[in-house]
């Protein structure tokens, strides 16, 4: 009987912090990644301010990020990112994302897009979804949430 509680407690504590610590893992390997990148400090791309219209590739990748395999979610991440994440889902099932037509702001290889973060049960949020440029086309960076 105190096996079956102890699981029970256990999988409850999975459930209730599952879908922070993976924020909080996803936001710091997004850092690890512009660090890794050489994106810090004074070699840091600078980013027009004009916000322009969000193409069309880039948002097919980061609807990818919401979508119900966990594999296709991870074929939104830049390679090591992806490579520093725990496995499975990185957004439960129903979560929904939609960038604002008009939130892409990009420098060379580096980009970002505001939106807006739907996750079952919780509030909507505002996100800035981090990009760059890979051999295999826009991949996401970072999602974090906006004040």
């Amino acid at each position: 009987m105190n096996r079956s509680s102890s699981q029970k407690d256990v999988d409850a504590q999975r459930s209730t912090g599952a879908i922070q610590m993976r924020v909080i893992a996803f936001v710091t390997a997004a850092v690890c990644v512009a660090v890794m990148s050489g994106c810090g400090g004074t070699s840091a791309p600078k980013v027009n301010s004009r916000s322009r219209p969000t193409p069309r590739v880039v948002s097919v990748v980061a609807h990818r990020l919401v979508a119900r395999n966990a594999l296709t979610q991870r074929s939104a991440l830049a390679p090591a990112l992806a490579a520093v994440l725990p496995r499975g889902r990185l957004l439960p099932r129903g979560s929904g994302l939609k960038l604002d037509p008009r939130g892409w702001r990009a420098s060379g290889r580096f980009a970002n897009a505001t939106g807006t973060l739907r996750v079952p049960r919780r509030k909507v949020r505002r996100v800035e979804v981090g990009f760059v440029r890979t051999h295999q086309g826009w991949r996401v960076t970072f999602l974090e949430p906006l004040p």
